[in-house]
């Protein structure tokens, strides 16, 4: 099977600020730039200036893929995050964190662990595991998720991680896996590790080996925000719909009960009331067509 890159067009401008930074950039980990531009070698744009947890500038590459943004995320834990006290290729949750340093560390690292199913301070061995990418790369999605506020559908960033990486989709899911593994290869070159160039790294081409071969999309039902419930019909917003419009119909019946009963007054008032509820219920199924040609032109912009 074929790993293909995709470089876009893309849902989301990497300048729009409404989207969280490692959304729009690419950069699923918001990663800043490194000193020796390790970033450059996976694709990486000019990059942008966000507020780092001290309240200084941090310059934060973007990148023309997914796949190079979580190359860099791959690079980073092997050239950071190393655990000292043990061979090669071992790292954990808790040395991932301490390399961040980031702000709100004790629960940024709780909600990891728990999202990933990784102990905080479980090695990760991904020279001896064969499940030991698996287990990285489900934190990677977990710290993901987290930098982009998307860690439940009412969260802010959740559309917008769903749309940019699409987990129901396989061709999303090997970019994003190939390109950690292809970051984390990289970092140990570098190390003067003699490790081959295996071709998903040349060509993308995912290898047959069922020990490292990328993780199948989720199994959860395959609905994201951004293919959510019918608008229309389904959940909370969906029934203002359906039960204004029941009770513009009901006044509507009941002012013509009140007109043949003579009840001027009464009939006036429920006159008005129909108008409004019919209008309201009007503007309602408005709104949930937008919202549902919306988000069918941002998917279609993602699968172009």
């Amino acid at each position: 099977m074929n790993v293909h890159v995709y470089t876009g067009p893309w849902a989301y401008s990497e300048y729009d600020k409404s989207i969280p930074a490692s959304v729009r950039l690419r950069n699923i980990g918001a990663i800043g730039s490194s000193r020796d531009n390790h970033e450059a070698r996976f694709g990486a744009l000019d990059p942008h200036t966000l507020p780092a947890s001290d309240g200084s500038d941090l310059p934060t590459p973007a990148f023309s893929s997914i796949y190079g943004g979580a190359a860099y995320w791959g690079h980073f834990v092997i050239r950071r995050a190393q655990l000292v006290n043990k061979p090669a290729g071992v790292t954990s949750i808790s040395s991932i964190m301490k390399a961040y340093s980031t702000g709100h560390a004790e629960a940024y690292s709780r909600s990891v662990s728990r999202d990933s199913g990784v102990g905080l301070h479980e090695p990760i061995d991904l020279w001896s595991d064969p499940q030991g990418y698996h287990k990285l790369y489900r934190v990677m999605i977990a710290m993901g998720r987290w930098e982009a506020g998307a860690r439940s559908e009412s969260a802010p960033g959740y559309e917008a991680f769903n749309v940019v990486y699409n987990l129901f989709d396989q061709a999303v899911v090997d970019e994003l896996y190939w390109g950690m593994v292809h970051g984390c290869r990289e970092a140990w070159r570098d190390q003067g590790y003699t490790i081959e160039v295996t071709p998903e790294e040349m060509t993308y081409v995912v290898s047959s080996d069922a020990a490292t071969s990328a993780p199948a999309p989720s199994k959860k039902k395959q609905q994201t925000n951004a293919e959510a419930k019918d608008p229309l019909i389904d959940g909370v917003s969906g029934w203002r719909t359906v039960i204004t419009g029941t009770l513009g119909i009901m006044a509507t019946f009941f002012t013509a009960v009140f007109d043949l009963l003579g009840l001027e007054n009464a009939e006036k008032l429920g006159g008005v009331t129909a108008q409004v509820l019919i209008g309201l219920a009007a503007l309602f199924l408005i709104l949930k067509f937008w919202k549902r040609v919306e988000r069918i032109l941002k998917r279609s912009i993602r699968t172009l």
